[in-house]
């Protein structure tokens, strides 16, 4: 027994890599990643494959045994892939919950989490039928079933294109910075015009509401977009594309971070949510009229847009605990706003994000580095761990939209569809 083990530890000694070098692309390496040992670029290029949802990418030089050069630039993300997978990258490493220490009020947030999401469609009768607290689950017809409302966005869509196409940003103070400190300032300039007290809350949303909420976020991030001086560099074509598909996730996103802040220092209450500069939601107390859009009722969807999860509240807390700065805060809405629209994009911007978001991680190095956080992995692990969970909480979400559909609750026609590919 004692030499068996002995020869076993010996043949694993000699069969492990080099400790410096990253078995993907040879470069040096940053530590165990997904089963493998590997930089922190060809770690973050795994997680974007694992969490796109498009078709398996083609080795770009139909010969599949593509290498990368002696920078470790890859220029085939199929065999890129490959190699990953076959050095023992898989995606049950993917790691959810990897901080050690935690409160007894997050364990039991955490317990009761998985209860509260995956609640099951109620059996009794009169919730069968249409009780006031979850959707009637049979579909709704009428005589006429035709939309019930069109919105007109031909204009406000025209205004964004004449804006991605010239820009309104001062380039000039931007230009010694790199692409994510330049992003992080267009973040900042934007959380500016928060108002930080006296908001408004708004117990009733109505169309109006609704639509301007729609254009206000969207010009928010064609804004955000043009501090980027690589982004501004894009054909106009793949900007407004890029802005049609991010917009929904990145002011998601952004908006949980805004309530975040808002509730640490005390101008919104733990039941509220900010939804822009001037007005936020009550939980138990906002309605919204339906009828424009839906031939439901506010009471009937409420299984389906309960608020609490439809603002992903369980994440504003986890935002609250790691509290995230400017530049983090930055990294993780390109991650999330580029990582999950990618497989909706054309195979040009597809392959431009994918050298972008490994440029905004180099940049993410520096800034710590700048800011001599040299031991920053478990800051890493704190920000992945938002971005995991925003992801499964956005499936779940989706999910409930695909019953929505199912059961026709959508009747709305809108002249821009391209700006809603991507629901949040």
């Amino acid at each position: 027994m004692d030499c068996s083990t002995s020869t076993e530890k010996q043949t694993m000694e000699i069969a492990l890599p080099d400790l410096n070098t990253c078995e993907i692309c040879d470069q040096p390496a940053h530590g165990q990643h997904f089963g493998a040992l590997t930089c922190r670029a060809c770690a973050a290029f795994f997680r974007r494959c694992h969490f796109s949802k498009g078709s398996g990418p083609r080795c770009q030089y139909l010969k599949s045994d593509c290498k990368p050069d002696q920078r470790g630039r890859w220029n085939c993300k199929k065999c890129r892939l490959d190699r990953c997978i076959s050095r023992g990258m898989k995606t049950n490493n993917i790691q959810y919950d990897r901080d050690l220490f935690r409160s007894s009020e997050t364990y039991l947030k955490k317990r009761l989490l998985p209860s509260i999401l995956s609640e099951r469609i109620p059996a009794t009768v009169e919730s069968a039928l249409g009780s006031p607290h979850y959707i009637c689950f049979t579909k709704k017809y009428t005589e006429d079933d035709k939309p019930i409302t069109y919105v007109d966005i031909t204009a406000f869509s025209a205004k964004m294109y004449d804006l991605m196409l010239n820009g309104q940003t001062d380039h000039l103070r931007l230009k010694r910075l790199s692409d994510l400190e330049q992003l992080a300032r267009g973040l900042e300039d934007y959380r500016s015009l928060q108002q930080r007290t006296a908001l408004t809350e708004s117990a009733f949303i109505t169309k109006e509401i609704a639509v301007c909420a729609w254009e206000q976020n969207i010009l928010a991030v064609a804004n955000w977009l043009n501090y980027s001086d690589t982004i501004r560099s894009l054909p106009i074509e793949l900007k407004m594309d890029l802005l049609q598909t991010t917009w929904m996730i990145w002011t998601t996103l952004e908006r949980m971070a805004m309530t975040a802040e808002m509730r640490v220092n005390r101008h919104c209450g733990k039941n509220q949510f900010v939804v822009s500069h001037e007005n936020l939601i009550d939980y138990s107390r906002t309605k919204a009229d339906m009828s424009w859009w839906s031939r439901y009722h506010f009471d009937e969807l409420q299984y389906l847009f309960d608020l609490k999860e439809l603002f992903f509240d369980e994440l504003v807390w986890e935002i609250i605990e790691i509290q995230p700065d400017p530049v983090e805060l930055t990294y993780l809405l390109c991650s999330l706003s580029f990582g999950l629209a990618g497989s909706r994009l054309c195979e040009q911007l597809q392959s431009f994000l994918e050298e972008f978001q490994e440029a905004l991680a180099n940049d993410l190095h520096n800034y710590f580095i700048k800011k001599n956080k040299t031991l920053y992995s478990h800051r890493i692990r704190q920000l992945m761990k938002i971005y995991d969970k925003f992801v499964k909480l956005r499936n779940l979400r989706s999910e409930k939209y695909s019953v929505c559909s199912i059961l026709g609750v959508y009747k709305l026609n809108i002249s821009n569809p391209e700006y809603f590919r991507v629901a949040a």
